[in-house]
């Protein structure tokens, strides 16, 4: 009877302990040690998605959270011995999950089962990493802004609450000396006058009750033996906090943007947790049954006054309909967690309930307990005010505060920055500062800089670079600090920056200016308007005139320009008042006395007051040559006339103005008929005549054009209309009535024609080049083929290629095989053959037919073929060619070129294009007898693979499992030579190496492969024989590749620590190296007698583990790359031609 009744006990035990571990939201599982679930709670069910008989006996990993293997926690436990508690984080579907693992062993110490909990903590890691970033942005900003900052209370005593480093810094003095608030005027001014008058007004603005915002602005800081310095302050009433803070800022240097300073008062208090201070127990109605003393003292009622009371009577009449709602769903539900209000003797209270249903002997009830939430809701109300007013210091202030990280990416930064960069913090937060706001050419270098210093990093005033959104380049004045935590570990960079773009603008306008005044190479001249007294002049001027500057600058324009009277300055000033500037010729006197001819630009200007800017250019010369030009067109005119080439100039408006003898002979008008006719509508062609309008539009008003300057050839038309191509030299001539020009006409008929002829030959000569390179690099008749019409037609400037090859049939066909130039699918010629027809022979099939080259330089000719003709000129072509291709006994097929220019194919053209014919054929026959030969050496290979499939079909014979795991070993290997970027022909031998690396193993007993236990060391011994023993089979067999090397080495490590010869590093073949690295992958992600499969992950971590000691690293790092970049699978499928 005792056992049954323990029985029942032990029963009922796992049946609560099951139920309770149901009701918990973590996902709870246990597995055994092949990691199949034997039980698991209903949490863990729903996050599996599976009924639970779906679940039991399966691997968790292939459940949830599905992965390639086990956790790697959970398999050190159980492979380690350890029972202690192994956590690890796992990320599934953007949740974050806590995963903990205990591992339960018997008395014996034999595994027995282990245990797993899944803990979803995302949103905790979350929230605690936003809150301590924001308090670490709020204390690093306060700490480091370079201005000073206090905060005092002015009820019910004016006392400072907070100042940080720099507000004593500024005043020359120690936290300690301003603490106490009548020491502070003291220490802080030592100007007596000034600080007993600054203190009386504070004080009374404070003792008032509404302090008033106060500001003093350059005040003088003294102490004896140090410099002088000047501050600006403010005083900032908070009126919703009784509290004053007060601004301070070095203004010594007197910056002209004023840094607007800002601070917050930071209270850090932290809100102690509430301790549970109320307990109480509702029966089914909700009433009380139960209760501990605090409820009494919370509400000052007696046992009988609060027994049976309703729950709903201590609460806030504002809340007690939802209160209402909680208590039916936790009677329905069994829990339930809510903030009410309570009415307590105190007021009202804020408070947090966590409740529970439970069953008692009267039925179902309420247990609950209750932690006041007051104080926490007050000072999460006060801490959100502070906050608010920290970031609208921030905010509101007119320069850049930024926050960088220690690698230089964008943490944070305030309204400011966002207005003046066009960026919103959002769009490029967490991204780096330099690619986006430095120009492109500071980038690099300045980043460089920013990692070099950032651990020490304090600058002041330094100037630099920024781009906005729009692409315009901002000057900032910068002021950065490195930020450091408590440990002094840096943290990133505090920078504040004011734009000082304008200031920087107009000091490089003022340095342009003073620059081009100086170096001017004009006199320039700045007059007082009314008395004309020189206010400066340049270097230039002083040079010119023979004066000192000193000098100049007492006289007037009266004193230098002797054509200046008083009636005739009055009219300039008129005129000038008037239109603004003006420009006339004037005359400069020296200090000799002497004279020069001077063009003076001048300009009314006003910055301030009024002056007048003179820009005066000695045309001493351009007066001498206007002398000479005179004499020059009487020379020109004799030099003219006896030149061979046609000469002319014209005026303004484009007419003929001059015409030469030769230009007579050249055109076949007159000079009569020529002179003051239009240039362009005499001898331009029609098609040309809008584009010189457009042109000498252009001419006329800058004296620029296309042919100015140049030697252009253009088409040209005699007088009785014959179209003949000319050279034409031509050259500007600024005229009174504008711009002319002068141009030289040479007949360049004879020369066109020579040059046609050169280029047909070069043509065919490099149509001839490119055909016999196309010859070495072809790989198929095919190819070949293609690529020599390609060439004839691209780099030759035909039009058409084909390559005809000829039956022997009664038909006597001609078949295209490649051709080039026709776009169409199919050739555009039908029906084509190399017999006589009545209506001729096409020329391609006379080439074939008679063995001749067959030119016709004008296919519309009657005499060609009709069908022919009519469709080569449908298609634009104007001459031809066809040339036989010969076997060397007689043609097989024909080169048919294309050309739509006339008169192509000349005798050199002909010549070279035979030559291309002639290289063509034997290109063919080439690649005939290349085809034969790599069709007998595929025969050969074909031998060479039964061989090997015949080599692994013996292994297969006696080790299933050993064929299985060769093939997939040789997909790996594969897959990798081709990472490494081997050859064909190297990986070809590493395939066939893999497919019988194994193949010593025919040697072991069947019983020792297929054990399913731990070998003993004497069968590992034996095991470790099968390279020698594989090698020693096909050692004498004379493959193309080292494969009996592959298979002897495949064991080998880098360290020497392999086997059979402990070979090293570079004596290790790179193939064996790729054969061992594939041959671990396959082994332990597969099942192996003695074993299931560990799965890819711990097969890569074991090769990772070993790079560099057994591995070679380069073959794990383009394994590694294959897997994890290219996803690589086996292929179970996977056979000797798989790869």
């Amino acid at each position: 009877m005792m056992e049954v009744t323990n029985a029942q006990q032990i029963e009922q035990a796992l049946h609560e302990w099951v139920s309770a571990l149901d009701v918990l939201d973590d996902a709870i599982f246990v597995h055994d040690h092949e990691y199949r679930i034997l039980r698991c709670n209903r949490a863990y069910q729903h996050l599996a998605e599976l009924p639970f008989k779906e679940i039991i006996s399966q691997p968790y990993f292939k459940i949830f959270p599905k992965l390639d293997a086990p956790l790697r926690a959970c398999y050190s436990s159980i492979h380690n011995d350890s029972t202690d508690e192994h956590e690890e984080d796992i990320l599934v579907g953007g949740t974050l999950y806590r995963s903990r693992s205990h591992t339960i062993f018997d008395e014996k110490g034999k595994y027995c089962y282990s245990i797993h909990v899944l803990q979803d903590i995302t949103k905790e890691q979350a929230d605690e990493e936003k809150l301590k970033q924001n308090e670490k942005f709020i204390k690093t900003v306060l700490n480091n802004l370079p201005i000073g900052v206090a905060v005092n209370t002015v009820h019910p005593e004016v006392k400072f609450t907070y100042m940080n480093d720099n507000f004593p810094k500024l005043y020359r003095t120690t936290q300690e000396a301003l603490k106490n608030p009548d020491d502070f005027w003291t220490a802080a001014y030592e100007d007596a006058d000034f600080r007993e008058k600054i203190k009386k007004k504070v004080l009374e603005d404070c003792k008032s009750g509404k302090p008033t915002c106060m500001r003093w602005s350059d005040v003088p800081l003294t102490r004896k033996g140090e410099k002088t310095t000047y501050i600006s302050a403010q005083n900032i009433p908070l009126s919703d906090m009784d509290s004053i803070i007060s601004l301070v800022w070095d203004v010594t240097e007197r910056k002209e943007m004023e840094d607007l300073l800002r601070s917050e008062k930071r209270f850090s208090d932290k809100i102690i947790e509430s301790i549970p201070d109320v307990f109480f127990l509702l029966d089914g109605e909700g009433k009380l049954e139960r209760w501990n003393n605090k409820i009494e003292t919370l509400f000052g009622m007696t046992p009988e006054e609060l027994k049976h009371r309703e729950a709903l009577f201590f609460i806030h009449e504002a809340d007690r309909t939802e209160i209402a709602g909680k208590i039916e769903e936790t009677l329905e539900v069994g829990h339930s967690i809510v903030e009410t209000r309570l009415m307590t003797i105190e007021g009202v209270r804020d408070y947090k309930f966590t409740s529970k249903r439970i069953t008692t002997p009267k039925g179902k009830g309420i247990i609950g307990i209750g932690f006041d939430m007051t104080k926490r809701k007050k000072m999460e109300l006060q801490l959100e005010r502070e906050r608010d007013f920290s970031n609208r210091l921030i905010d509101t202030a007119p320069v850049i505060v930024l926050l960088l990280d220690q690698t230089g990416h964008i943490v944070k930064y305030n309204r400011y920055t966002e207005q003046i960069s066009g960026y919103p913090l959002e769009e490029v937060q967490g991204k780096e500062w330099f690619s986006i706001f430095l120009p492109e050419e500071n980038r690099e270098k300045t980043k460089e800089i920013f990692l070099e210093a950032i651990n020490e990093l304090d600058s002041q005033g330094q100037i630099d670079t920024m781009l906005t959104r729009s692409g315009e380049e901002l000057h900032i004045e910068w002021y950065s600090k490195t930020i450091k935590d408590a440990k002094g570990r840096t943290e990133g960079l505090l920078a504040i920056g004011m734009d000082v773009t304008e200031q920087q603008k107009t000091q490089e306008r003022l340095e342009l200016f003073h620059t081009l005044f100086e170096h001017s190479k004009d006199s320039v001249e700045i007059i007082e308007p009314g008395t004309l007294k020189l206010l400066d002049v340049n270097e230039t001027n002083c040079r010119e005139l023979g004066y000192s500057r000193e000098e100049l600058l007492e006289m007037t324009i009266y004193d230098i320009d002797p054509t200046v009277t008083p009636e005739v300055s009055k009219s300039i000033e008129e005129k000038i008042q008037k239109e603004g500037n003006l420009t006339f010729e004037s005359v400069h006197k020296r200090r000799d006395g002497s004279t020069f001819p001077v063009e003076i630009s001048l300009s009314l200007n006003n910055l301030g007051h009024p002056y007048l800017l003179s820009i005066a250019r000695d045309i001493s010369e351009r007066k001498e040559a206007e002398e000479h030009l005179k004499e020059s067109e009487e020379k020109f005119r004799t030099i003219t006339a006896s030149a061979q080439d046609a000469i002319l100039m014209i005026d303004a408006k484009g007419d003929i103005s001059y015409w030469n003898e030769a230009a007579e002979r050249v055109l076949g008008y007159s000079a009569d008929e020529a002179v003051g006719t239009n240039l362009h509508n005499l001898i331009a062609p029609e098609r040309f005549m809008d584009a010189h309008l457009k042109g000498f539009k252009e001419f006329q008003h800058t004296g620029e054009g296309a042919a100015i300057g140049k030697t252009v050839e253009l088409a040209a038309i005699k007088k009785d209309g014959t179209e003949f191509p000319v050279e034409l030299s031509m050259s500007s001539i600024l005229r009174k009535d504008g711009w002319g020009a002068i141009g030289i006409i040479r007949d360049i008929s004879e020369r066109k024609a020579s040059e046609s002829a050169i280029n047909r030959a070069n043509r065919a000569l490099k149509t001839l080049s490119a055909g016999n390179l196309a010859l070495v690099h072809a790989t198929s008749e095919d190819e070949l083929l293609k690529e020599v019409t390609r060439v004839i037609v691209e780099t030759g400037g035909y039009s058409l290629a084909v390559v005809d090859y000829a039956e022997d049939g009664p038909e006597k066909r001609l078949n295209p095989v490649a051709w080039h130039g026709f776009s169409g699918e199919e050739y555009w010629l039908n029906d084509l053959c190399w017999k006589e027809m009545e209506k001729g022979i096409l020329p391609a099939g006379a080439a074939v037919r008679e063995g001749v080259t067959q030119i016709f330089r004008d296919i519309s000719d009657p005499l060609t073929c009709p069908n022919w003709r009519e469709a080569s000129m449908e298609h634009g072509y104007v001459s031809h060619i066809s040339l036989p291709l010969f076997d060397g006994k007689k043609p097989f097929g024909a080169l048919s070129i294309y050309s739509s220019q006339e008169e192509s194919f000349d005798e050199e053209e002909i010549h070279l294009l035979e030559e291309l014919a002639n290289d063509l054929a034997y290109g063919i026959q080439n690649q005939r007898t290349r085809a034969a030969s790599e069709k007998h050496e595929e025969i050969l290979r074909e031998g060479l693979e039964q061989t090997i499939l015949a080599i692994s079909a013996t292994v297969e014979s006696r080790d299933p499992y050993t064929a299985g795991h060769q093939k997939r070993v040789a997909e790996l290997a594969v897959a990798i030579a081709e990472e490494m970027g081997l050859d064909q022909d190297e990986i070809e031998g590493i395939r066939f190496a893999a497919i019988i690396h194994d193949l010593g193993k025919i040697h072991i007993p069947a019983e020792i492969l297929a054990k399913p236990g731990r070998l003993t060391d004497i069968e590992f011994m034996l095991i470790q024989t099968h390279p020698q023993a594989g090698y020693d089979i096909i050692k004498d067999v004379h493959f193309p590749w080292p494969i009996a090397q592959y298979v002897l080495q495949h064991h080998e490590h880098m360290d020497g620590s392999g086997y059979p010869q402990g070979l090293k590093a570079d004596e290790i073949l790179l193939g064996a190296k790729i054969i061992s690295v594939a041959d671990v992958i396959e082994a332990i992600s597969s099942h192996r007698p003695y074993r299931s499969a560990l799965g890819i992950q711990l097969a890569l971590d074991e090769v990772v583990k070993g790079r560099g000691t057994h591995y070679d690293t380069a073959v794990v790092d383009a394994c590694m790359k294959l897997f994890n970049k290219k996803k690589f699978t086996f292929n179970t499928e996977s056979s000797m031609h798989s790869s």
